[in-house]
């Protein structure tokens, strides 16, 4: 990977908003830099361990080729282009990984973003196990991604749930939220707890909102 990274993080996210990998796609581009960030990056997005160098080559690589997101360098190497290149710079490098997962009404929806030094993404899964990225502005505050996707969800109908899992390589923690109309509630605690840290019922939007900011990491 160069360092012109960040640069090209802040123009592909003005332009790519959604695009989709195979999950020997993601293997290819985890195997890239290998490390505790992919190894956890890969886990979230339940596409690793990757087999083998000579597989993940042969499969992801020529599927990234042929779709123009792999370039044969001057060198005879190979390195990823475009949103390809800063998927997986992110993916490699990150430090904190986020699921969330949600149900309104008679509708369920899951994600994850995954933060690193220098930008993050958000994805989802879809059919045939892809994963569609959305590539945020490296200025994003992480906190305000966080706060925008859980309350989003927990809006998105009458009734509504939200659990949010939070870990770095030091902590694991959730904080999950519930919403009947106006009334909310929300606990939070280690993801292994038998019982949260602190739960509270019958409170209000915005006090979800600032504890939720508190959580992620807003001071």
């Amino acid at each position: 990977m160069t360092t012109t990274i960040p640069e090209a993080a802040s123009t592909a996210a003005d332009h790519t908003t959604d695009i989709g990998f195979s999950v020997h796609e993601l293997q290819y581009l985890l195997s890239i830099a290998p490390g505790e960030g992919a190894d956890r990056s890969a886990d979230l997005l339940n596409v690793g361990p990757v087999p083998s160098v000579d597989e993940t080559i042969l499969v992801g690589g020529a599927s990234l080729l042929s779709s123009g997101r792999l370039e044969v360098t001057e060198d005879g190497s190979f390195r990823p282009t475009g949103a390809a290149l800063i998927v997986a710079f992110i993916l490699t490098s990150s430090n904190r990984w986020h699921f969330i997962t949600g149900g309104a009404d008679d509708s369920i929806d899951a994600g994850v973003f995954v933060e690193s030094p220098s930008g993050g993404v958000l994805a989802q899964p879809r059919t045939l196990g892809t994963w569609w990225f959305v590539l945020l502005d490296p200025a994003a505050a992480p906190a305000q991604v966080l706060v925008d996707t859980v309350i989003g969800m927990a809006e998105s109908g009458e009734r509504a749930a939200v659990t949010l899992r939070s870990a770095t390589t030091a902590d694991d923690n959730t904080f999950s939220v519930r919403r009947l109309g106006d009334d909310w509630a929300y606990g939070f605690g280690p993801s292994n707890a038998d019982a949260p840290t602190q739960l509270v019922e019958e409170t209000t939007r915005d006090t979800v909102v600032a504890a939720l900011r508190a959580f992620s990491g807003d001071s």
